[in-house]
């Protein structure tokens, strides 16, 4: 599974331009999750939302378990997304204060769509 999304930086003397597009589905929803140190957000997947984050500002560390095994990425604002498949636990540590992950999804809320249970999910991933 690829999960790199490459996203065009422009550089000049004022600063940096991040472009967002060419994503592996439709954006519906876009998300920015401002984070404290040491904090942790997630601890959830979802059945049939996909996403992509991305970092605005600071580091965090993003951890994935699918059916295919478990990754973590270490992310700072670098032009690079990761995408996040349906059926993903994830897990976010803030590494830097007021660290800010921008999360593009490919659905509107629906709490119904969320698995928030650990043991759930992963009979969900065993049973796919």
């Amino acid at each position: 599974m690829e999960t790199h999304i490459d996203m065009q930086v422009i550089n000049d003397k004022s600063g940096s331009l991040m472009i967002y597009e060419n994503f592996p589905f439709e954006v519906k929803r876009t998300m920015a999750l401002y984070m404290l140190l040491g904090r942790q957000r997630g601890g959830h997947a979802n059945h049939e939302c996909e996403q992509v984050f991305s970092i605005v500002s600071g580091e965090v560390v993003l951890k994935l378990e699918t059916a295919s095994g478990r990754e973590e990425y270490h992310m700072r604002q670098n032009g690079r997304g990761i995408y996040v498949p349906a059926l993903a636990w994830r897990t976010l540590m803030a590494k830097t204060r007021f660290a800010c992950v921008l999360i593009h999804a490919s659905t509107i809320y629906d709490e119904s769509d969320y698995i928030r249970d650990y043991d759930e999910f992963k009979a969900t991933i065993q049973q796919s």
